[in-house]
């Protein structure tokens, strides 16, 4: 990217560094740009350091804390909002950028070099701005937008809608701005609101008028903060709803409870002004201060709701479902009686990413950038048909290229040979795709690493112009190559003989 090398450091944390293959002179760097981004903290950038060596400058950049896009991509999902919503987050970032004289089309808009804080699906982004003296860029902002777009939609669960079109289209006009970008994005989310609130609006009429076919039915509903069952007739059918557990006291309960504490204290007053006060004693004092201990214990069992009040809703509503669990649900709407449970169902699930196997990923576009050129691979597989019939499911590849599986078939490939602490058994482990992926998940990874304490994606065996190359995917317990401890996302070229370690798995790598 821009002609420069990029590597991975630790120190003070873990730093990008970027510079140039023979260093690069101090005077193509933009000394406003970069005090910019080394000085102020501006929102969705990446900090700066610069580090000046014999008239030579590198740019280094804090990523302490945050993980590639590229390595989360590799093993979650994103829903269409999730979408508009990362995206609307690189908008607002060049945005913030351009009110401190950041040009938009230096950024390096590209999932090797975009940052996420947190979860893929609402992470904070972060973006790498690279602050050089004016230069030609090698593609607009909407292609660089259209690039990322197409490296995100195989991790998209479901596209519903033209939105991804509208997006797409937008980046090949000439007058692609962020700023336009980011107002086609806002109302790509108002729309996509509007729509699951009317699904919403939708769903509650049909459980409102399934719920009175017949003509009356016993439902739960709630009258000032009480709750009682009464029978409903058709005219006056509404969907029942869930009161929130911060909703005020009951107002009928609250008064009697009032009413029983004054009365005691009036009590007790008049016990000790006319039997006391009137006849000092110590029988009198005796009698009036137990009276007191009386009043005060029924005070108290009266407050707690013991005296004087009816059972508290959420007892009422755990000893329903101890009598009969099967014939209660809890729903979106609230409450459901036992008639026609069948027909109500949670509508927050609708709107859910679906969980897709494997086996039923289908063909998606996936653009994959080497040092120096632009690869595209296409995965076909069977497709996943939807209830709709009009969704596309859009997921990772998964069959390897033909001419590995060739290698495959002729047994050239290289391999992985792992064996395990206090153990003499050897396993190997076929190199059979561009990407390798080893870690504890095995919806993600093609090997999983049995060792306790791996993480999920752990490191990734990819190839890289004519060899391999090893990378530890900021894994929690970290990898030790040749001994030493690997900085996350540093790329560790492989040769024979080169060996690996993974909590308590040992990796040999072998050419062929």
């Amino acid at each position: 990217m821009f002609g420069l090398t990029r590597d991975f450091v630790q120190q003070d944390g873990i730093r990008m560094v970027l510079g140039g293959r023979e260093g690069m002179p101090i005077s193509k760097l933009n000394t406003v740009q970069s005090r910019m981004l080394s000085s102020l903290s501006i929102p969705h950038h990446l900090r700066l350091f610069l580090k000046e060596v014999d008239l030579s400058v590198t740019l280094e950049y804090s990523v302490s804390g945050k993980k590639l896009l590229s390595h989360l991509l590799k093993g979650a999902r994103l829903s269409l909002a999730e979408l508009y919503g990362l995206l609307l987050q690189v908008a607002e970032g060049m945005e913030a950028g351009r009110l401190h004289m950041l040009r938009p089309e230096q950024y390096v808009l590209h999932e090797d070099y975009i940052f996420i804080e947190g979860p893929l699906q609402s992470g904070k982004v972060y973006l790498t701005y690279v602050p050089l003296e004016m230069i030609e860029p090698a593609q607009s902002l909407g292609e660089s937008l259209k690039g990322l777009i197409m490296a995100l939609m195989p991790s998209v669960t479901e596209l519903n809608g033209d939105g991804v079109q509208r997006l797409l289209h937008y980046c090949g006009e000439d007058e692609c701005t962020a700023l336009g970008w980011k107002e086609l994005l806002s109302a790509l989310l108002t729309e996509d609101d509007g729509e699951r609130n009317s699904i919403v609006n939708a769903e509650t009429a049909a459980a409102a008028s399934t719920s009175t076919e017949a003509v009356k039915l016993p439902v739960a509903e709630w009258r000032g903060g009480e709750k009682t069952r009464r029978w409903k007739d058709e005219d006056d059918a509404e969907p029942d709803l869930a009161i929130d557990a911060a909703s005020p006291p009951n107002g009928r309960n609250s008064s009697k409870k009032t009413y029983i504490l004054l009365g005691c204290i009036l009590l007790d007053a008049l016990l000790w002004k006319y039997a006391y006060l009137d006849h000092p004693g110590r029988l009198p004092l005796m009698l009036c201060g137990l009276a007191t201990v009386v009043f005060i214990a029924i005070s108290a069992l009266t407050w707690i709701g013991k005296i004087g009040g009816s059972k508290s809703e959420e007892e009422e509503y755990l000893e329903e479902e101890t009598e009969d669990p099967g014939n209660r649900f809890s729903f979106g709407f609230g409450s459901a009686s036992p008639f026609g449970r069948q027909d109500k169902f949670d509508v927050s699930q609708k709107f859910q990413s679906p969980t897709v196997e494997r086996s039923k990923r289908v063909s998606a576009g996936i653009l994959e950038f080497g040092t120096g050129e632009q690869e595209t691979e296409w995965a076909e597989e069977h497709p996943k048909t939807s209830d709709s019939g009009a969704a596309t499911v859009l997921l990772s590849r998964e069959k390897a290229p033909a001419s590995v599986e060739a290698k495959l078939r002729e047994g050239g490939l290289p391999y992985l040979e792992r064996t395990e602490e206090g153990s003499d058994r050897r396993e190997r482990i076929e190199l059979n795709r561009t990407s390798f992926i080893i870690g504890r998940s095995s919806e993600v990874a093609q090997y999983v690493e049995p060792s306790e304490g791996a993480s999920r994606v752990h490191v990734e065996v990819f190839r890289s112009g004519g060899g391999y190359v090893l990378k530890d995917l900021d894994s929690r317990n970290g990898t030790r190559f040749q001994g030493e401890a690997m900085i996350p996302y540093k790329e560790y070229p492989l040769a024979d003989g080169d060996a690996f370690t993974i909590v308590k798995g040992n990796y040999t790598f072998h050419q062929r």
